[in-house]
């Protein structure tokens, strides 16, 4: 995690320390038509609401419409970027580095549920390509237009103690946006089944193609997702990674070869894998026994295979 952490912070363009220099790290600002940006990544996070209009926002490479009413959070270190359109478009945006919430201890732990709400592992359920970003229930959304035209008329006056007055803003923001998306997702997960047809194409992809070197930014076009958001919905779709996944469908591929007779390097390379010697290292791992050994144990018995 470290090493990935040094990676995208090489990567990034857009550093806390640029951004808000030695004044407070909360900005509040509108962009309208006219205004665009190239892709780019930065240490901090950013949360849009779209006002009116519409334009089209790239995340990580694809291309997401969004719509008035429609709210989103930008985690650190993703590339995105903000395609002009001639439809005129208004949003307000909110930005600020991660550690004004969690440097207090008074979030801990409660902070870092905080945080996951507004980075990907949850939020990403409010970008696809057929539903580009959460729109917020209607009581919901009046509250937050009300705080975020708030928020910017503090920023716009800078008077005493407003530092104080946005940080508890951003808190509040985040804590009403939290329970909107909680609400959205009460029913056991409507917001994730709403894209299981997708997943199931990435899914079906897998199956068509197993056997060849895959890499999950393949999986991922097939579902029309990028890679990170597709990462979150197929870990919630099938309960495994990507590369969890795959590993384990050789693997039943690989068993069948064994059942039929096959030695471990037929096995191997019938179901996908790259070598005889990861082959063995991964099947003893998952199954407990070396290919061999399951043969020998279960050749006679093809009933005994494992179905997903």
């Amino acid at each position: 995690m470290a090493g990935y952490m040094e990676e995208m912070t090489e990567k990034v363009k857009m550093r806390n320390e640029d951004t808000f220099g030695g004044s407070f790290p909360v900005r509040v600002y509108k962009v309208s038509t006219g205004w665009c940006q190239e892709t780019h990544s930065h240490e901090y996070m950013q949360i849009w609401y779209v006002v009116s209009g519409s334009c089209t926002h790239i995340v990580e490479g694809a291309e997401y419409p969004l719509r008035a009413k429609n709210i989103f959070v930008i985690p650190p270190f993703v590339e995105h970027g903000l395609k002009d359109e001639r439809d005129n478009f208004t949003i307000i945006c909110c930005e600020f580095p991660a550690e004004l919430i969690t440097g207090d201890n008074l979030f801990d732990p409660a902070g870092r549920g905080l945080l996951r709400y507004t980075c990907i592992e949850s939020f990403a359920a409010v970008l696809s390509r057929t539903r580009p970003c959460h729109t917020p229930g209607e009581l919901s959304r009046v509250m937050l237009e009300q705080l975020l035209d708030e928020m910017l008329a503090e920023y716009d006056r800078r008077a005493e103690y407003y530092e104080i007055i946005l940080k508890a803003d951003v808190l509040k923001l985040l804590t009403l946006l939290a329970r909107d998306y909680s609400e959205a997702m009460a029913d056991g997960g409507a917001i994730v089944r709403s894209y299981s047809a997708y997943i199931d194409k990435a899914v079906a992809f897998i199956e068509e193609n197993f056997r060849d070197k895959l890499h999950i930014e393949d999986a991922a076009k097939a579902a029309s997702m990028s890679v990170s958001y597709f990462s979150y919905f197929f870990r919630e779709r099938t309960g495994r990674s990507f590369r969890e996944y795959v590993s384990q469908r050789r693997i039943e591929a690989a068993k069948v070869i064994l059942l039929q007779g096959g030695t471990a390097a037929e096995a191997a390379a019938g179901a996908g894998f790259p070598d005889t010697a990861y082959f063995n290292r991964v099947f003893k791992k998952t199954q407990g026994v070396t290919p061999s050994a399951f043969r020998r144990i279960n050749g006679t018995k093809p009933e005994t295979i494992l179905k997903e």
